[in-house]
């Protein structure tokens, strides 16, 4: 669903009005509105990115159709599949070949799985029954090695979604409709990190994790005061 910036500046000044009016927050009164709004404005796409990487793959739902044609390390059909992902590509939510039972599961090249897609041993790495994706970086972008295929020339992409970079376009941003709350949370954290409000910015990023289910422990590093600060 597409949401407007002012929409969510305009909600996240409504959290911090109500932590300052609580006591929470201090240090809104050194900054004048504007200076504020120019504050959050800035930090929505950083907080959406963190969101959307963040958070179980069925509280996504604008997934976008992979484009692309599947390559093959050695003969078309069998094996390793390779896929280059978009430009703008963010995060594999499902990716499944015609010769699939199922879709794959989804591993980083630093997942120790990763290891065994290389195994000479065709029965430990993913094959159509267990199909395994990795993302990979690769010399020209990122690609998806898909483990692995038997079914021959015919095999294609049956289905393939991905998360885009979150941008900013015409005042607005798409963003799924049960990651707002986290966002506008999120948002609200990195704003008071640059006001220097550290304690405050530490409760809203746990607010904003809880609503995707994530301990604050097991997601990305938290965000780092800027430089200057």
């Amino acid at each position: 669903m597409r949401y407007t910036t002012d929409e969510i500046v305009e909600r996240v000044r409504v959290l911090l009005d109500h932590a300052r009016e609580s006591g929470e927050l201090f240090m809104l009164d050194d900054a004048d509105a504007l200076s504020i709004d120019a504050i959050i404005r800035s930090k929505i796409v950083p907080a959406s990115r963190q969101a959307l990487l963040a958070a179980p793959i069925d509280m996504i739902d604008t997934g976008i159709p992979l484009p692309g044609r599947l390559s093959w390390q050695d003969v078309p059909g069998y094996g390793m599949g390779l896929l280059r992902l978009p430009d703008d590509f963010l995060r594999l939510l499902s990716i499944m070949l015609s010769d699939w039972k199922r879709p794959a599961a989804i591993i980083s090249e630093d997942d120790p799985e990763y290891l065994w897609q290389s195994n000479r041993f065709a029965g430990v790495r993913g094959n159509p029954d267990r199909p395994v994706a990795a993302i990979v970086r690769y010399p020209g972008g990122l690609m998806a090695e898909c483990y692995s295929s038997r079914g021959g020339d015919g095999v294609t992409l049956k289905r393939g979604l991905y998360v885009p970079e979150p941008t900013i376009e015409d005042g607005g941003i798409e963003l799924p409709t049960r990651l707002v709350e986290s966002v506008v949370r999120l948002s609200a954290s990195m704003a008071c990190t640059t006001l220097g409000d550290y304690t405050t910015a530490g409760v809203m990023r746990r607010q904003g994790l809880e609503m995707l289910g994530v301990e604050q422990e097991t997601a990305m590093p938290a965000v780092q005061p800027e430089e200057g600060q």
